[in-house]
């Protein structure tokens, strides 16, 4: 259980610095669509690991992926406006 846990943080420093070094090259629409999509990742991952939702009711697992996948298509969007 730790080592998982361990390899999700590493993913997450991974995205996070993925994510610094898009926005440090340019800032076109597909870079801010990029950006978003690691974004909502990064939130599914920390919902499901350290939050621990992957043991929770199917009724919360299903709120949060519509949750953020909901989010993150209005701020796509609204951005590509």
């Amino acid at each position: 259980m730790q080592r998982s846990l361990v390899y999700t943080y590493l993913g997450l420093l991974a995205l996070t610095l993925s994510v610094a070094a898009l926005a440090a090259v340019t800032t076109s629409r597909l870079v801010i669509i990029t950006i978003l999509l690691f974004s909502l990742v990064k939130f599914w991952l920390v919902a499901f690991r350290f939050m621990e939702l992957k043991k929770a009711h199917t009724f919360w697992k299903a709120l949060i992926i519509i949750f953020g996948a909901l989010v993150a298509a209005l701020l796509i969007l609204f951005r590509l406006r």
